[in-house]
């Protein structure tokens, strides 16, 4: 099977129903506070780590978990995804991801429904938990926590007809410890902030899927993300620094 094997990440319990794994159901409502009101609802109790349910392998553009409840593909292009940590109880997982394939994939980030959704727990630190969403975002997935994980610059480096670039700083890579200094691979980005209402255009999505597919090439730089807020949709992508 392809893809880069997960360590210390299962798929929440509630998505095994009768031995078979199953999609929840993202509630209505906008997507930031829907993806927060799914994490409030799936993640009381103990959350047992779970490692014979189903392995977790990480694609170029999928996620794929297959055991002995089924397997299941989700897509990463487009899937909102949000992370937070867990609250301190008996429970083997401290943090818990959720994401929500979207129905229709063109339009971003308002305009469809999203019916199915996941949640994922995860058994690893917080600088485990941010490498994960690095790699879920650099594969095309929208992420609601760009407030969180950037400290952006005030005023534009530059700007276009349709976006303006800011330069901005992973609050993890400016932290105290020698970990977050050393081996955290996100320093400083690019943040490309899209103008208008025209996060929805297929432009958008052609741009987002063009820089994923050039992932690793020497001349292009490296997507880190896509963001979104009830406010704006914002791209990030790395810089030189």
């Amino acid at each position: 099977m392809d893809g880069v094997a997960l360590r210390n990440v299962w798929p929440h319990p509630m998505h095994i129903i009768d031995n078979v794994l199953r999609a929840s159901t993202l509630p209505q409502g906008k997507r930031s506070s829907a993806l927060q009101d799914t994490l409030k609802c799936m993640t009381g109790g103990t959350l047992r780590a779970s490692p014979e349910v189903c392995t977790i392998r990480l694609g170029t553009d999928s996620m794929v978990l297959h055991g002995q409840a089924g397997s299941a593909v989700i897509p990463l292009e487009l899937t909102d995804v949000l992370g937070r940590a867990l609250p301190a109880n008996d429970s083997d997982a401290n943090y818990a991801v959720v994401l929500a394939p979207r129905a229709c994939e063109k339009q971003i980030p308002e305009g469809c429904l999203v019916s199915q959704v996941w949640v994922l727990c995860s058994a690893g630190s917080e600088f485990d938990l941010s490498n994960f969403l690095i790699d879920l975002g650099n594969r095309g997935a929208v992420r609601w926590d760009i407030e969180e994980c950037f400290s952006i610059s005030q005023i534009a480096l530059c700007e276009g007809i349709s976006a303006k670039i800011f330069i901005a700083e992973h609050v993890m890579a400016s932290g105290s410890g020698d970990q977050a200094k050393n081996d955290f691979p996100v320093r400083q980005v690019a943040i490309k902030v899209r103008k208008g209402n025209d996060a929805g255009s297929n432009h958008v999505h052609h741009e987002i899927r063009l820089m994923t597919k050039a992932q690793g090439h020497p001349n292009i730089v490296v997507l880190y993300g896509v963001f979104c807020s009830e406010e704006a949709g914002v791209e990030a992508k790395s810089t030189d620094g």
